[in-house]
């Protein structure tokens, strides 16, 4: 035992269980004070209800409080407070809800200190089970871990009453955690009082969380709470009150005039509250505030009023994007209980428990209670490994972008007396939420907002349609987008940007480094031979505006590392009249740095770029937790994805995106975030896809195919052992790209084991894949093994799985992996027009809130409603080619499809007048995969398609609207056919209808007979004319609709005619 006399109290306590030696006063003193007899117990120590007391008494500031120390949780100013606190809540409330202040045996006094003064949040795990469209509610589930104890909150509900959130928080805290040290204060006036009192934290957290938010009865009082101030409800109340009195608060009348100007005073307070940015709803039903808010509500109405402040995340936004909360729990070793057993214990049909919740609580009400706990425990456990391993936050890239700051200042600081994220890495600064691009240096100026413009999303192409047959490997750029950001050079601001004028030819010579950010306009033209053009650029067509294309040649606004791959393939490539700049490059020899940089961050002299040195930490964090973890674990996980959206932070609010306030219900422009950074943001997408160009149209110059490209990977026949030799042919453009896998994953080029290349595969298709279109490929390969090429080890590959936006129906949910690779392949092989998919049914948490609705599920009144047609085609960003021959026959699979190859576009003329076409086309029904499909398409290239609306969803219109329609849709049909046959050589065909020769008069005899349409005038309109709009496919159908009628009229009664 020590006591330590000092200027403010005495300090006592023990350390790791043990006794302090005795120090300060005189050898073998008596204490000052005589302990309890239980206080000299280690094991007891901290868990002693009577020692707060104790402290408190006799004004002791144990040794647990400090700055330091093993045992160490309180500073010193939180004891403070808290001895405040503690002796005024016993003097002023007195033994109202005392028992939430008397240390529970449970409870480690540091802990207690700590919630007491509103130091920690209580988390709790947040899901509901519910039935039924309208939501009748069957239970509400909490799950916490509380002083070493987990805690599950089964809150079960009768005749489909909702009960509030703040009761049951109530309930819990004043409860069963009583003595805890979270208050929630008793209180019987309107509003609280109390100067030095704070209520407790509370934070929940879900799953998609606005579905079980809104299942309190509570919610929208909890949302009026999250909007407006104290002091401007209290404005509000006043004003109102004015208004509907016709006196000022002095008791004074009210002219017509003040109470005009008090009705705008209203309306501006009312619409402009302060927290209504504290609460943000995405992704239809993920709710999460920036700010915890405080939440009034009444325990016994009009009688006893608590509040308590809330704060909201979901692991929605704190996961890996779609991530279904039953993989997370996978992730945590936390199962999803398997209904299905129930299901054929009790001859159920399969998944009938899982959509029936409230026969599984009334048949296995044990498996139901355990069953819907479990969604609570995890998002609670999930929250807590974020919290542990990457830091709070309310989003990924929140947390990102803070990480990538800090890791930056850090670095930093290494080399440089002082660093500004601001000024040192983009230049420029936020005023009133805006770049002030002229604040610190005149070369970020001159560039303006130009690299904003530039920022164009990653390469997302198909590059053909049909069955691909042979062995492919799907491949990812390792951390592509990190990674680049390591490859970009740090700009010196203080030099004059590099300038080039109009009519200068660039070569490789005009760069200083392949990661030198720069902005321009330039012209084109790439040889015919490049498979793959390297430059992007976007129509200013309305309906053509969100994708870039990848034109033969062209001109426009361009960044700089397309322009270099562009040049690396053959391209020529000439400045435009607007010009082109570089930004200067900061060199490692001209800098008076503090030590030297690090050999690895360094190339041909030019420094890496600070985000560089902010997500590099990042990626090696992430690959020593995949050694130590596993690439599955939580651990690595998080680290992906935070690394990962590190990148998209940098581009948030630059294109002006808005979104939905969900509490004043107006759009808002989406603000710059804290590393918001046009030059950043531009320049590493770009890098991406120039080392994406180049390493394609290697692949293409050694004689193989890329098939399909998406964003920081590709689809290709480049065989697996050839692979470093891509990595040969990176290193002799910059040695940069070795470097950065050097000091990300400390890995050199190693032929014997394939370490320290820039590629990795992901997938394996062994013997064939159906190439779709843009994100769809299928592959039936399902756990294949194949030998490591380098290592001679086998190992597991599936084949690739994207569904091009396919969502299916609820059976189609429940298929397995392989069994939903079969049905899409069959549903596409078999498409008639578009697949019919299946809408989202859900309601947004903005729409349930504003019409006070029980369901979130929209209410269709016609089945065909939900449904939606869904192209299987191949988009419009190539020119498709004739179809060539490819078959594949399989155990599980055969055809004899084929596929299309394409070309690119020679310019945007041609693109524009291409994706008009193909609109209409696809629009009309058609499809492109036949010989028949592609000839109907080139024709409405070579002709130009004709203008009809088809209408898919005929039951919205009146009989009337669908009598007009048919009509107009039959006429349609005739006049294709009619061109057909005056215009395209049908009256050829003649001899199909008969080997007698058929006259005018005969063919609309047929027609009329058959559509019940006069098409003489139409006959002779057409004929007058040499130009038409044309429908081949359609002209076909009627052709063989009108062959069939005459065969089945007139040839067979001519056969049967008796003699």
């Amino acid at each position: 035992m020590s006591f330590k006399i000092n200027k403010k109290g005495i300090v006592t306590g023990v350390s790791h269980g043990g006794h302090y030696q005795t120090h300060g006063g005189l050898p073998g003193m008596t204490p000052f004070l005589t302990p309890p007899n239980y206080f000299l117990n280690p094991a007891l120590f901290f868990r002693v209800s009577g020692l707060i007391d104790y402290y408190v008494k006799n004004d002791i500031t144990p040794l647990w409080v400090g700055e330091n120390g093993s045992c160490s949780k309180v500073v010193e100013g939180t004891w403070k407070y808290f001895i405040k606190k503690y002796k005024e809540s016993k003097k002023v409330i007195g033994n109202n809800g005392l028992m939430n202040r008397v240390p529970s045996g449970l409870v480690d006094v540091r802990d207690f200190v700590l919630r007491y003064c509103n130091k920690v949040y209580l988390d709790f795990g947040f899901d509901t089970e519910w039935y039924h469209d309208d939501r009748y509610i069957l239970c509400y589930q909490f799950s916490t871990t509380l002083d070493d104890i987990q805690y599950d909150f089964v809150f079960h509900v009768v005749d489909k009453c909702r009960l509030s959130l703040g009761e049951m928080i109530y309930h819990i805290v004043s409860n069963t955690f009583a003595g805890r040290g979270f208050v929630i204060l008793n209180e019987k006036l309107l509003h609280h009082k109390t100067p030095f009192y704070e209520s407790c934290n509370i934070r929940l957290i879900a799953h998609f969380s606005g579905v079980d938010f809104s299942m309190c009865n509570d919610y929208k009082e909890i949302l009026k709470y999250l909007k407006h101030s104290r002091s401007q409800e209290q404005q509000l109340a006043s004003i109102k009150l004015q208004l509907k009195d016709g006196k000022d608060k002095k008791g004074r009348s009210l002219t017509d005039d003040d109470k005009d100007k008090l009705k705008k005073r209203y309306n501006k307070i009312n619409e402009n509250p302060v927290h209504a940015t504290n609460m943000i709803s995405s992704d239809k039903h993920c709710l999460y505030t920036v700010n915890p808010r405080v939440y009034n509500f009444w325990v016994i109405p009009r009688r006893q009023r608590c509040f308590f402040k809330l704060d909201m995340r979901d692991t929605m936004k704190l996961a890996p994007p779609g991530s279904p909360l039953a993989s997370l729990g996978e992730s945590l070793g936390i199962e999803k209980m398997d209904t299905n057993v129930l299901d054929k214990q009790d001859n159920k049909p399969l998944n009938f428990y899982k959509e029936n919740m409230k026969e599984l609580r009334k048949n296995h009400f044990d498996f139901f209670v355990d069953y819907a706990i479990r969604d609570a425990r995890i998002s609670y456990e999930w929250y807590q490994n974020v919290k542990n391993i990457i830091g709070d936050g309310v989003t990924v890239s929140a947390i990102a972008a803070k990480h990538l700051t800090d890791n930056v200042k850090k670095e930093m600081l290494k080399y440089y007396n002082e660093y500004s994220w601001d000024k040192h890495a983009r230049g420029f600064k936020l005023e009133d939420g805006k770049p002030n691009y002229n604040l610190f240096y005149k070369s970020r100026g001159m560039f303006g907002d130009l690299p904003d413009y530039a920022y164009i999303g990653g390469r997302n192409e198909s590059f053909s349609h049909g069955l691909i047959t042979g062995r492919t490997y799907d491949y990812d750029l390792r951390s592509a987008y990190p990674a680049q950001m390591q490859v970009m050079r740090m700009i010196d601001f203080d030099k004059d940007p590099i300038v080039f004028n109009e009519g200068h030819v660039l070569t490789h010579d005009d760069w200083l480094h392949i990661g030198q950010a720069g902005f321009g306009y330039v012209h084109f033209e790439f040889p015919k031979s490049v498979k793959y053009p390297t430059i992007p650029l976007k129509s200013d067509k309305p309906n053509l505006k969100g994708s870039p294309v990848f034109l033969r040649k062209g001109y426009g606004l361009v960044s700089a590392p397309d322009v270099y791959a562009a040049i690396q393939v053959g391209a020529t490539v000439t400045v435009g009249k607007q010009g082109f700049m570089f930004f200067d490059l900061k060199r490692a020899s001209e800098v008076d740095a503090l030590e030297d940089f690090n050999e690895l961050d360094v190339d041909n002299d030019f420094i890496m770029h600070p985000v560089g040195f902010g997500v590099r930490s990042m990626i090696q964090i992430r690959a020593d937790f995949a050694k130590k973890y596993g690439k599955k674990s939580v651990q690595a996980q998080l680290m992906k994805i935070l690394v990962n959206s590190t990148y998209g932070k940098t581009g948030q609010g630059i294109h002006g995106n808005t979104a939905r306030n969900i509490l004043t219900d107006v759009s808002e422009v989406i603000p710059y975030s804290k590393i918001t950074d046009g030059v950043i943001a531009s320049t590493t997408t770009s890098l991406v896809r120039c080392v994406l160009g180049m390493i394609m149209n290697y692949i293409a110059d050694h004689g193989y195919t890329v098939h399909s490209v998406t964003t920081d990977g590709f689809i290709s026949d480049f065989p697996w052992e050839k692979m470093l030799e891509i990595d040969d042919y990176l290193a002799s453009i910059s040695t940069v790209y070795q470097k950065v896998i050097k000091a990300c994953w400390g890995e050199d080029l190693e032929y014997k084991t394939g370490k320290g290349s820039i590629l990795e595969v992901k997938h394996i298709q062994d013997d064939y894949f159906f190439n779709i279109k843009t994100r769809g490929n299928i592959s039936l390969d399902k756990d294949k093994s194949y030998i490591n090429p380098f290592t001679n080890e086998t190992v597991t590959f599936d084949g690739v799985f994207a569904k091009a936006g396919y969502k299916g129906d609820k059976s189609f949910k429940y298929l397995s992996d392989f069994e939903k690779r079969k049905f899409l392949l069959n549903e596409v092989l078999n498409r008639d027009g578009k697949l019919i998919d299946m809408q989202s049914d859900m309601l947004s948490f903005r729409d349930v809130k504003n019409n006070s609705l029980k369901s979130i599920t929209k209410h269709y009144d016609h089945i065909d409603d939900i449904k939606k047609g869904l192209s299987m085609d191949y988009d419009k960003k190539r020119m498709l080619q004739e179809r060539e021959y490819s078959s594949i026959k399989t155990k599980e699979f055969k055809s004899d499809y084929g596929f299309f190859p394409t070309r690119p576009f020679e310019d945007m003329a041609e693109y524009e007048y291409n994706a008009d076409v193909h609109s209409a086309f696809i629009k009309m029904g058609h499809n492109i995969k036949s010989d028949i499909g592609f000839l109907g398409y080139k024709k409405a290239l070579e002709h130009g398609f004709p203008k009809f609306k088809k209408v898919d969803k005929l039951h919205h219109l009146t009989s009337n609207e669908l009598k007009d329609y048919k009509d107009n849709f039959k006429k349609y049909e005739v006049r294709q056919f009619l061109i057909y046959m005056l215009k395209h050589g049908g009256l050829q065909r003649k001899s199909l209808f008969s080997l007698d020769e058929l006259k005018r008069k005969d063919y609309l005899k047929l027609i009329d007979e058959v559509y019940g349409i006069n098409a003489l005038d139409m006959w002779k309109n057409i004929a007058k004319r040499d130009k038409h709009n044309f429908d081949y496919l359609t002209a076909i159908d009627v052709f063989n609709r009108l062959h069939k009628h005459y065969q089945f009229v007139y040839v067979e009664e001519l056969e049967f005619e008796e003699p």
